[in-house]
């Protein structure tokens, strides 16, 4: 790789020699190098090699013009319409050229005649006074388009409508004779039965439709546009048919099937605009008898069949309907989800309560629900239960029964929360996670003699609950004692607020720690009782 300014400087023989070899290097090389020549001339040869184009100096030495590839590959400038890329020497405003990327274009005259594209080819795509034409064996004008007035034709080079085919036009039991006398109003199709048929022509509009009934002129199929078909009935437009699906109410359909109309003001669900019916027409209905069912079909080659369906059935024999989701896993689809006449909500069971959750023996070891707060912002709780009735050690926030099919140990209430506060436990143990494992800086407690004296234990009575006296303390008193047994959080969730914060706080005690204090000072007890024991040993044996 070399380049050389060409000047040959006077110079001792030996460097004479060595720049002459040096110039006719880079000569033989074509100037090849990474950068262009420090010194360029017009018509100078460069091979790029940064590029890999062979490169040659404009006539003005102002700029490159690229060749071709050094690997041997033809290329050619982008060029354009009055200056394509590959002409003819004695018509250069005729040729070949690419208006962008991906887009082959032919010009004749500077003019873009022909425009290839990667999603469309396009003639005349500069809308000049260009005509296209096809010419057969026998016929000149097989197919001519004559721009000048937008119109083609067929067997004519004068088309005298939009399409113009002169002749006959044949199709299975269908003539279009060639003749114009026919209004654009009243074009008929006329069929080779004995009786015929008659279909009125295009007019794109719901009032007067392109296909109908010659009884009934407002009533039938027309065509608003491109792609779309619409049914009209009484000259009001039902439905349309497009590309994107079919549309009630909307000429274009976001999804297969949309429903599209105003619900303003209408608060009853019964009187939407937009509903659908299923309609069981049968007068002695019988439970589980389906009203109405939409099913999913999978055609995969692993299992073709009814992957899902939706159905809406009997419950009972009274008319009342019940909703059953049911999919398929590996066998026919089975009931997964259900809502009860009467509200009731079943997962996998038939419900009992308002929600029945159950794990079916199909399944492995899963949970039977979960709860998750996913929202890394959101403080409220995670689970919310509550009562419109009075708190009672009788009641019950949460019941947890075992043996339930009463097939072992028997049927029975094992822990329960009441709903005035109270915990049963069948068992009466409670424990806390205390792996060493999981602790570091342990060390003994501090005296706690103190704080365990000098906390009041009091008697009294919930304002809410007047007849049931309780033992216990008060936050406020502990916080003047141990401020760290008492904790201060938002009053939430307890009256119909919108928002749950009622703006208000509750402060409560860490009793379990306080029994952990209880048990230190009971510690310290226990060694003064032992020292005083042994004292009053020694004395009594003085």
């Amino acid at each position: 790789m070399a380049n050389h300014d060409y000047i040959i400087a006077n110079q001792s023989g030996a460097a004479f020699r060595t720049d002459l070899n040096n110039a006719l290097a880079a000569i033989v090389s074509n100037n090849s190098g990474s950068s262009e020549p420090a010194v360029k001339y017009a018509y100078q040869w460069w091979a790029d090699t940064n590029t890999a184009t062979l490169k040659i100096r404009n006539s003005n030495n102002n700029g490159w013009i690229e060749l071709l590839q050094l690997d041997g590959t033809l290329t050619l400038e982008n060029g354009s319409a009055s200056n394509p890329a590959l002409a003819f020497r004695d018509d250069l405003n005729t040729g070949i050229y690419s208006a962008t990327n991906d887009k082959f274009n032919i010009a004749t005259a500077g003019v873009e005649r022909l425009a290839i594209s990667s999603d469309v080819t396009v003639f005349n795509d500069t809308a000049t006074d260009t005509d296209f034409r096809i010419e057969g064996t026998g016929e000149q004008n097989l197919f001519r388009v004559v721009a000048s007035s937008d119109r083609i034709g067929v067997g004519t080079a004068t088309p005298s409508n939009l399409f113009h085919v002169a002749g006959v036009l044949e199709c299975t039991n269908i003539k279009i004779l060639s003749t114009n006398s026919f209004e654009s109003s009243a074009n008929v199709l006329e069929g080779q039965g004995s009786k015929g048929a008659r279909i009125r022509s295009a007019l794109s509009a719901a009032d007067t439709p392109s296909f109908s009934s010659k009884d009934d002129t407002d009533t039938g199929m027309f065509l608003p546009g491109s792609d779309i078909v619409g049914f009209t009935c009484g000259g009001t437009e039902i439905m349309e048919v497009a590309s994107t699906g079919v549309g009630i109410g909307t000429s274009a359909p976001g999804a297969s099937l949309e429903i599209y109309t105003s619900n303003n003001t209408i608060t009853n669900p019964l009187s939407a605009n937009n509903r659908i019916r299923f309609r069981d027409n049968d007068s002695t209905g019988t439970n589980n008898q389906p009203m109405g069912t939409i099913e999913w079909y999978s055609n995969d080659s692993g299992r073709q069949g009814i992957a899902a369906y939706l159905t809406v059935q009997h419950d009972g024999s009274t008319g009342n309907g019940k909703f059953s989701f049911r999919t398929a896993n590996g066998g026919d689809p089975a009931e997964r989800f259900v809502i009860r006449a009467d509200g009731k909500v079943g997962i996998s069971s038939s419900p009992a309560r308002m929600l029945d959750v159950a794990v079916p023996s199909t399944q492995g070891n899963v949970g039977c629900c979960s709860f998750g707060n996913n929202k890394s912002d959101n403080a409220a709780a995670i689970m919310f239960v509550s009562t419109v009735r009075d708190s009672s050690s009788s009641e019950s926030f949460l019941q947890c029964n075992r043996d339930q099919n009463n097939d072992g140990q028997g049927a029975a209430a094992m822990f329960l929360i009441r709903t005035n506060g109270d915990c049963d436990s069948a068992s009466n143990s409670y424990g806390g996670i205390s792996d060493i494992k999981l602790k570091e800086n342990i060390v003994d407690a501090k005296s706690q003699w103190d704080d365990i004296k000098n906390l009041r234990i009091r008697n009294f009575n919930f304002k809410a609950n007047p007849s049931q006296k309780m033992l216990g303390l008060v936050a406020q008193e502990v916080e003047t004692v141990c401020p760290y047994l008492v904790k201060e959080a938002k009053d939430e969730n307890i009256t119909s607020s919108g928002s749950g914060d009622e703006g208000t706080t509750t402060k409560s005690v860490k009793y379990s720690i306080l029994y952990m204090k209880a048990i230190k000072a009971l510690q310290e007890a226990i060694a003064k009782i032992e020292t005083l024991e042994t004292k009053v040993a020694a004395l009594e044996a003085a």
